[in-house]
């Protein structure tokens, strides 16, 4: 059995044959294009066999011709040399007889020319506004092979068979791809819908813990000094990165690499806040926000004792507070500490308040001027003596709203504005009327 692997050799045992024959028509073919083997051989033979040179072959009786259709997997093309397969047409006559057989071949050289297979490699993430290029590996791609090609990528078109081509597109969105590749063998098409993203554009928002007061954001540390930021509304964004400075007396929950965060301050001061967004396109958008921080200040008034004419009331002012005082229930008006005023005999309230964007506070405090007056006993006289006895004895002064105290203490019952003092136990009694307090504190002494 002939074999196409492993042809025989030329051999005349029953007489000598003279293969002979060609190709009709050119060496060189597309796939799938059929090939015709013309067999001239002169002589007379039992069969003629074909190999194709792709591991086919066929038989054909006595002198026939040869038919043939190469087709080949479609990434062959890229493993050839630009899209040409060279083969080997082995044509081989065969003859019988008694003496044995008889055989002849030839060999014809072909070319099968591919059509076109395409390969590009497309980049990704493809960005708008951002060139980038299209690698084309595809095969058949020479110029002897007379290769035609055509991009349409969206609105853009492009005639190149090179290596690569660039575009650029200005919008982001789904682009359409479409590129064509042609030689005389044929053409094949490749449409792909193309995603240009968008380049990130940042936008930090603030969604609570701030008031806005003449264009800046001020933060309260009296209301928690917690300010909740938002930058999910930026747009083509997928990753997120805050950070603030200084960064003392800051922290934040979850975390800065979120959208939405919440940033607590603890100490008083100006500070800087910037959002960071970014996508594939590593083109990163930032805003910057700016905070001021306050915290109330503290705010006292030292509590005032009771005062005897003459008194002149004044103090260190706490700095940007303000001062009022009223007199016997009515108001005055303002004043300045630093200044005082001489305090006339009656009550006096004085009123501290401190304002500002973080909350009002006040503080009052309420003393009494008074004056010296002379206190003197109209029950009894002056020392006096009397009997041991249970009849209680009434001590009575010219004014009323002091005080008596006597020793050895003894109970003193008071019915009204008049003081009793039962002398049921023999002995020496002091007597002691005291009205005011401090330098204001008169009193008269009995025994």
């Amino acid at each position: 059995m002939l074999n196409c692997d492993r042809p025989p050799m030329n051999r005349n045992d029953c007489e000598t044959l003279n293969a002979r024959g060609g190709i009709d028509g050119l060496n060189e073919f597309c796939e799938n294009q059929e090939i015709v083997y013309l067999n001239s051989t002169p002589q007379t033979a039992d069969s003629t066999i074909y190999c194709w040179g792709d591991g086919s072959f066929s038989i054909e009786k006595g002198t026939g011709n040869g038919k043939h259709t190469y087709s080949f997997p479609r990434d062959t093309c890229l493993r050839t040399n630009n899209g040409i397969i060279e083969l080997e047409i082995t044509m081989i006559v065969f003859k019988r007889c008694a003496a044995g057989y008889s055989v002849n071949r030839i060999g014809t050289p072909i070319s099968i020319r591919l059509r076109p297979k395409i390969e590009l490699a497309i980049p990704n993430p493809i960005c708008e506004n951002t060139s980038f290029t299209v690698r084309n590996t595809s095969c058949g791609n020479d110029i002897d092979a007379r290769i035609t090609c055509q991009y349409t990528f969206g609105t853009q078109t492009s005639s190149s068979c090179g290596s690569s081509v660039t575009f650029q597109f200005p919008q982001s969105g789904s682009v359409p791809l479409e590129y064509t590749m042609s030689n005389r063998c044929g053409s094949r098409v490749f449409k792909q819908d193309i995603a240009v993203i968008g380049l990130p554009k940042v936008k930090a928002e603030i969604l609570s813990g701030v008031q806005v007061i003449n264009g800046e954001n001020l933060v309260c540390l009296s209301g928690g000094g917690s300010v909740q930021l938002q930058g999910k509304n930026s747009q083509n964004s997928t990753r997120f990165r805050w950070t603030v400075s200084p960064t003392t007396g800051t922290n934040w929950s979850p975390r800065q690499d979120t959208c939405c965060p919440i940033l607590r301050f603890s100490a008083a001061g100006t500070y800087t806040v910037t959002l960071e967004v970014d996508n594939q396109c590593q083109k990163p958008s930032r805003e910057t926000l700016t905070f001021k921080v306050l915290s109330a200040q503290s705010l006292s008034l030292q509590s005032q004792n009771d005062a005897c004419l003459p008194f002149n009331y004044r103090f260190t002012p706490i700095a940007g507070a303000t001062y009022e005082r009223l007199f016997n229930g009515t108001t005055v008006g303002n004043f300045d500490p630093n200044a005082g005023f001489n305090a006339d005999f009656g009550q006096h309230i004085i009123i501290a308040k401190l304002n500002n964007e973080c909350g009002n506070q006040e503080r009052r405090d309420t003393f009494i001027v008074e004056a010296a007056r002379e206190v003197s006993f109209l029950l009894p006289t002056a020392d006096t003596t009397v009997c041991q006895s249970n009849i209680p004895i009434a001590f009575l002064t010219n004014l009323t709203d002091g005080r008596f105290t006597i020793s050895p203490n003894t109970a003193l019952p008071k019915r009204g504005d008049t003081t009793f003092f039962t002398p049921s136990v023999s002995g020496t009694f002091i007597l002691i009327f005291r009205r005011g307090t401090g330098v204001c504190e008169k009193r008269q002494r009995a025994a």
